[in-house]
C-alpha cells in the first residue's frame, strides 16, 4: 500500500466480541497487511 506521508490514514477494522475491551475510538494501532498468493 502507498500512503503519501503527508497525509493520515484510517483503518476500519472488525473486533471480535473477546477482544472489545482492549480497544478504544481514535487508538493508534500497527496494521498489518496480508495477501494471498494468486498462483493456482
Amino acid at each position: 500500500m502507498v500512503v503519501p506521508d503527508d497525509v493520515e490514514l484510517k483503518a476500519v477494522a472488525k473486533v471480535q466480541n473477546k477482544d472489545a475491551g482492549f480497544v478504544a475510538i481514535e487508538q493508534e494501532a500497527v496494521i498489518k497487511i496480508d495477501s494471498f498468493s494468486f498462483t493456482r
